[in-house]
């Protein structure tokens, strides 16, 4: 089945297969583009997010230094805690106290509410947060403090307390002396960090907490108390108080956990920053998650994450709707305008179809009246050829007959004499010689007239060596050529093979030289046949040229025409040329051509396949 049959047969399955194959292509090119800038605005989100919480932190961490430093120079602070022992404690505080009141107001106007005085065996002795609580032992659950008590150098970073948890920036004080006589802490909780976060850049914040470090670390009951199950993964907990400000993205995370855990589950457990998206009815969040390593082992024992709602993922998803609906009205554009074609070709091809027929029809026709007209033509040139041998032959034979009878009558009267027989005898030999060269000619006629079809059993077609045959033949003609003095060139290359029939082969170069014998070199000095065969593109190429009288333009237009001949009058039938034609282009499956110019000889080109037919 041809190609536009296919077309013809499949033309609706072959447009869905193409809507489906450049529909798919183009929307996976638009799915793949959005995705890619939906990953790359969560980097640059995360990123943003990561520079704000560093900001942030970084600002406290002067602060604290600022705070420390105010403390340490302070030699009434350093005196009370110098001359600190057990009988003066409550004393020394309430003095602290006092001392510390106006550095302390000055810290929790820029939000850090926790100042926390130790002593250097890691007993907590003054929280100006909380300044009734005093006395516990920090030892055990407060490795910052027993830290830089025993190292005697501060140290900064997340730490998990027994209550609450937050960022610790805990210094070693010394006195005059530089003999160390405890350390001071300056912290931010998780719930101020969140509450800065939130006013400064306004968005949602807050602190997930690893659940099994957070049951190792907590009071008793504190667990229960201020914690609960975060919706982010089961592996950890939130304060009660936490929650995000949107109530429809509140309500989506509440009825989707399990969707929602397993979408972070991996990343958490990557402990590295994140960022995902959250579609909400068509409002999307991005969510950044920022790990926290603990002050100790530097282990992640927390995330802190923000909610921010992104005008741009939602305008993305719009662009990306739109885009789908140009992209599927102009695949639809395109699979219109190559039905129409399609539609357009076959109506054509059916019409190509039907006047091909009719041509071939027509063409077959007057190839017919074509067949009939060479038929009549070569009836009539038989019939004129071959009539007037045999009218000579008719008359020759009538006056034989006649002399006969009349010789017989004078037979049987015995009249005739001697003269009157060997004249009898003379005219008959005479008349039996016109007689005889007619019907040779006639024979010849006729002989001719059988070699005009292609299809005459030439002998089978055999492999030749082109050189060896052609100089063969040359051999055989030799005698001729010298006749007339013609110098005769060939040039062929070796090795040159031909599948052909040698008889066919060799009536061409016979008619060619033998015309060229016949009717070139009429008064012509030097004459010369100069004859080049090559192989080329798997054809054999052979060109035949004379400087001969030429052919006029008119003549040579007819050279191939049954019965054309300029030399009747010697005995030509005209039938060399015809023949040669059909030899080369229908038994050969060759063609050839002939140029010629009046006193410019003539050039003949012949093609052979070096395989024919």
């Amino acid at each position: 089945m041809s190609f536009t049959n296919i077309l013809d047969k499949y033309h609706y399955r072959i447009l869905v297969v193409i809507f489906i194959v450049i529909f798919s292509m183009g929307y996976s090119l638009i799915f793949y583009d959005a995705n890619q800038r939906t990953k790359q605005h969560l980097v640059d989100k995360m990123e943003n997010t990561f520079i704000q919480y560093k900001l942030i932190l970084n600002t406290y961490k002067k602060n604290s230094k600022s705070i420390y430093y105010n403390i340490s120079k302070n030699k009434d602070i350093i005196n009370i805690l110098t001359n600190l022992n057990e009988s003066n404690k409550d004393i020394s505080r309430e003095k602290l106290q006092k001392i510390v009141e106006p550095i302390y107001n000055s810290a929790k106007k820029i939000g850090i509410k926790q100042l926390h005085f130790h002593l250097k065996n890691n007993e907590s002795f003054l929280r100006m947060h909380k300044p009734k609580k005093y006395g516990d032992d920090l030892s055990d659950f407060r490795y910052s403090v027993a830290y830089v008590n025993s190292k005697q150098r501060g140290i900064i970073g997340f730490e998990q307390g027994k209550i609450i948890h937050g960022y610790r920036y805990v210094y070693p004080l010394k006195n005059a002396d530089l003999k160390h006589i405890g350390s001071v802490e300056v912290s931010i909780s998780t719930k101020s960090f969140e509450k800065i976060f939130e006013n400064t850049l306004f968005i949602d914040a807050k602190f997930i907490i690893n659940k099994q470090i957070s049951k190792e670390k907590l009071f008793d009951g504190s667990l229960d108390k201020h914690y609960t199950n975060t919706s982010e993964s089961p592996l950890y907990i939130q304060d009660k108080k936490q929650t995000i400000s949107n109530g429809e993205l509140n309500n989506y995370i509440k009825n989707n956990t399990n969707r929602y855990q397993k979408l972070l589950k991996e990343k958490l457990a990557s402990e590295k920053a994140f960022a995902v998206d959250i579609d909400v009815k068509n409002t999307y969040f991005i969510q950044t998650f920022i790990p926290m390593k603990n002050i100790k082992e530097r282990k992640v024992v927390a995330y802190f994450i923000t909610t921010v709602e992104s005008s741009y993922l939602e305008q993305l998803h719009k662009d990306t709707i739109k885009l789908t609906i140009t992209l599927l009205f102009f695949v639809l554009l395109i699979m219109y305008v190559i039905h129409r074609n399609l539609n357009y070709a076959s109506t054509l091809r059916k019409e190509v179809k039907e006047k091909t027929h009719e041509l071939q029809v027509s063409q077959k026709r007057v190839v017919q009246a074509e067949k009939m007209a060479s038929l009549g033509m070569l009836i009539t040139g038989v019939a004129h050829e071959i009539n007037t041998p045999i009218g000579l032959s008719i008359t020759a034979i009538t006056s034989l007959l006649d002399d006969t009878k009349i010789l017989k009558s004078d037979y049987d009267n015995q009249t005739m004499d001697e003269k009157e027989f060997e004249n009898y005898l003379i005219k008959s030999s005479k008349t039996e010689e016109i007689i005889f060269i007619n019907l040779v000619r006639i024979a010849e006629l006729v002989k001719n007239f059988k070699q005009l079809s292609t299809n005459q059993n030439l002998k089978d077609k055999v492999e030749i060596d082109l050189k060896q045959y052609l100089d063969s033949l040359i051999i055989s003609l030799d005698s001729k050529l010298k006749e007339k003095n013609i110098d005769i060139e060939v040039n062929i290359e070796d090795n040159i093979h031909l599948s052909t029939y040698p008889d066919a082969l060799s009536q061409i170069f016979n008619n060619f030289i033998s015309n060229s014998l016949t009717h070139a070199f009429l008064n012509i000095q030097n004459p010369k046949i100069n004859i080049n065969i090559k192989k080329k593109n798997g054809n054999i190429r052979l060109f035949y040229r004379d400087n001969g009288v030429g052919i006029d333009e008119n003549k040579l237009k007819k050279v191939y025409d049954p019965f054309y001949t300029t030399n009747r009058g010697a005995g030509n039938s005209g039938l060399g040329m015809h023949i040669i034609y059909n030899l080369i282009t229908n038994k050969l499956d060759g063609n050839i051509h002939i140029t010629s110019e009046i006193d410019n000889g003539v050039a003949i080109s012949v093609t052979l396949p070096t395989i024919g037919k």
